[in-house]
């Protein structure tokens, strides 16, 4: 049986394929629209490059603030209050968006403090509470707020600024509490300081502080009324026999 064929025609054979076409198209598109496309380009590349540029620039004043602040606490921890100082203040104002440039305002405090700079002082650890803080420096600041109330004789206000240190877990938490407690002595009031001493002595049994509380007591010609209850596995002390 004879095989049959498609006979091709000349007019197929001048007919584009698709891919031909869309070879075509393309070619006619960039060459419409080239400069468009060039002007996208320089625009992407400048942005990445722009991008690449803060993040430099992020982590060189991340470093550059770093070695600043280092500079500074290795002068006050020296007593270089005056060198401190300047480092701490500098940071404060230049890098207030990072961890170290929050963190000189509450080292720029403590160098008004350590020379009795009482106002500048008070401002400097006020600043440092109301940004963002650490945890920890915040209770310290607080802290550091009622010696300086107490250095001024604004007893009340160092009362209060304890009291909020008291409520903030810390390192300082339990000299915070004694020092409520002398607050109120100072203030006149030392029933409410008796309530405090024992109270402090109920909730810290075995705190080394426990000495000091109990002689604040005895000044006060109180007894340990609410003494604290024996804790779980404690050793009690019975009453010697009878002879």
């Amino acid at each position: 049986m004879a095989s049959t064929h498609r006979k091709l025609r000349r007019k197929d054979l001048k007919r584009p394929d698709e891919l031909t076409t869309l070879v075509e198209a393309g070619q006619e598109y960039l060459n419409t629209h080239l400069g468009e496309i060039l002007a996208a380009a320089a625009v992407i590349a400048a942005a990445i490059a722009v991008v690449f540029a803060v993040r430099f620039y992020q982590q060189h004043r991340a470093a550059t603030a770093a070695n600043d602040f280092y500079q500074a606490f290795t002068a006050l921890d020296a007593k270089n209050y005056t060198r401190a100082e300047a480092l701490f203040q500098k940071l404060s104002q230049e890098a207030p968006g990072l961890q170290v440039g929050r963190l000189a305002r509450f080292y720029l405090g403590t160098c008004y403090l350590e020379q009795n700079q009482l106002g500048p002082a008070r401002d400097a650890f006020q600043a440092y509470l109301d940004g963002d803080h650490d945890a920890m420096f915040g209770s310290l600041a607080m802290l550091n707020l009622g010696i300086i109330y107490e250095r001024m004789g604004k007893l009340g206000d160092a009362e209060m600024s304890y009291r909020k240190a008291a409520g903030m877990p810390g390192p300082e938490q339990i000299r915070a509490q004694l020092a409520v407690a002398r607050m109120l002595v100072g203030e006149g009031k030392p029933q409410a300081a008796i309530e405090e001493y024992r109270r402090f002595l109920n909730e810290h049994p075995f705190v080394p502080e426990r000495e000091e509380a109990m002689e604040a007591l005895a000044q006060l010609g109180a007894g340990l009324a609410a003494e604290a209850p024996v804790a779980a596995g404690a050793p009690r002390h019975s009453a010697p026999p009878n002879h």
